[in-house]
């Protein structure tokens, strides 16, 4: 699970997109 509070939420935004 990544933590939407981190700076790198924009990274992993689209990577929870693609995954889920």
């Amino acid at each position: 699970m990544y933590l939407p509070r981190q700076g790198h939420s924009r990274s992993l935004m689209p990577f929870l997109k693609v995954r889920v």
